[in-house]
């Protein structure tokens, strides 16, 4: 997605900390940091740790606003 917008929404509709505060999220709209992970579907996401390790990886369209991910969310933003 090239919209900050659309997940700064999300995070303040959800109640979650502000992107930025404990974790960063990162757009690439030029597709290098997808083509070094060797993603090659889209839509795909990536949670990253500050080493840099993927600690999941999300293939296809999901329901951000589930109960299931909500909640992962908020355990790793702790």
């Amino acid at each position: 997605d090239e919209n900050r917008g659309v997940i700064e929404k999300f995070f303040k509709e959800k109640k979650l900390k502000s992107p930025g505060t404990f974790f960063r999220i990162l757009l690439d709209v030029q597709g290098k940091v997808a083509e070094s992970y060797g993603s090659s579907k889209l839509p795909e996401s990536f949670f990253i740790n500050k080493n840099f390790k993927m600690i999941r990886k999300f293939i296809g369209p999901q329901d951000w606003i589930s109960q299931e991910i909500v909640e992962w969310i908020r355990e790793k933003s702790k």
